[in-house]
This record gives structure tokens, C-alpha cells and sequence, in this order.
């Protein structure tokens, strides 16, 4: 499924990896930039394991408000 290689990609190359997220490095702040990242790394374990449900890209972005 191409979900599962997106999110996958999100979370080895871009989080996690060396291909990292601009968004998230320009944050001076270490502690607000850890807690960007945290809630990244959330929002793509649960995209891991409710994908199968999120029916639509209506829900998906529901989903994004929630973190």
C-alpha cells in the first residue's frame, strides 16, 4: 500500500533519519523542537495502525488537527 511506504518514509528518513524535517530544525528551542518531533513520531505510529480505517483524505486531516 502506498501509505505504508509514505508513512514509513516519514518516519525512517525524515524524523528519525538524516533527511531531516526544515520545519522542525529551525526550531531554536530544543524542548519545543523535541516536543515537535514527539508528537510527529505519534502522529505517524497512529497513522501506522489505523490506516486501514482513515477512508478518506476528510479524515486523515481530522486526524492531523488532533495532534
Amino acid at each position: 500500500m502506498i501509505l505504508d511506504h509514505i508513512i514509513n518514509n516519514l518516519i525512517d528518513r525524515r524524523i528519525v533519519g538524516v533527511a531531516h524535517i526544515e520545519d522542525l530544525e529551525s526550531i531554536a528551542d530544543v524542548a519545543k523542537r523535541a516536543t515537535c518531533e514527539r508528537r510527529a513520531l505519534d502522529f505517524a505510529k497512529m497513522l501506522l495502525k489505523e490506516r486501514r480505517k482513515l477512508e478518506g483524505i476528510a479524515q486523515i486531516i481530522s486526524a492531523i488537527r488532533q495532534y
